[in-house]
């Protein structure tokens, strides 16, 4: 009772935006890459907010609700629309190109597979940019050297297509979610806390605020 209890109260609050749905999540996002409806890159916005820490003023990114983060280990992981400079836009400190090109390629492939079939303008903007950038040449672009050092920290980057997130519009949210359904475990079984049958999860997402463990999360139960 207890366990069905929480569960429908995360459903509550997950319906009212007030807690992250399945395959959602919260990232801290310290810019926003400011591209055309064709994916020319137009400019770049900080998201951080300067805030006061005792007597030093420091930078913090802001808290954005994004798709969810991939686990990673020390592989090629690519995320959905989010990432850092590495994965968002082929870029890195000297000696590492080669792989940041890989990781852009992975973020590539990444969104035109999950937009494939996805054909409003800031879709088409997304797949624009993956399929025109040039990640061999992307410090020489004029905006990205205005900001090329701040990019190669560990800040993480989101899209905006004519002022708006690109993971906020409707139709990328329905294309991400139907991905996520897609990708469920192909082994269905019944729910001991909810009673209704679905896919079996393999994985689930790092729990943040556990104690003594990594800001980033923990796993509970890992091998």
């Amino acid at each position: 009772m207890i366990l069905q209890a929480l569960v429908n109260y995360y459903e509550s609050l997950a319906a009212q935006g007030k807690l992250a749905k399945p395959g959602w999540g919260k990232a801290n996002i310290s810019y926003a890459l400011d591209i055309s409806e064709t994916g020319e890159l137009l400019g770049i916005r900080t998201l951080l907010n300067q805030i006061t820490k005792g007597k030093k003023t420091v930078y913090k990114p802001q808290s954005l609700l994004v798709p969810e983060a991939t686990k990673r280990s020390s592989g090629i992981a690519a995320q959905f629309l989010w990432d850092n400079a590495r994965y968002m836009l082929g870029i890195d400190v000297p000696g590492k190109e080669a792989r940041a090109k890989q990781c852009f390629e992975a973020t590539a492939e990444m969104a035109q597979r999950v937009l494939e079939t996805a054909h409003g303008k800031i879709a088409i903007a997304i797949k624009a940019f993956f399929a025109n950038w040039k990640p061999e040449i992307a410090k020489e672009n004029v905006i990205i050297k205005q900001y090329l050092e701040e990019l190669l920290g560990a800040g993480n980057i989101v899209f905006r297509v004519a002022g708006e997130y690109a993971h906020n519009d409707l139709e990328i949210i329905s294309a991400w979610d139907d991905y996520c359904k897609s990708q469920s475990a192909a082994s269905k079984g019944i729910c001991s806390v909810t009673g209704k049958e679905g896919a079996i999860a393999r994985l689930h997402p790092n729990i943040k605020g556990v104690r003594g463990a990594q800001s980033s999360g923990a796993a509970l139960v890992s091998f």
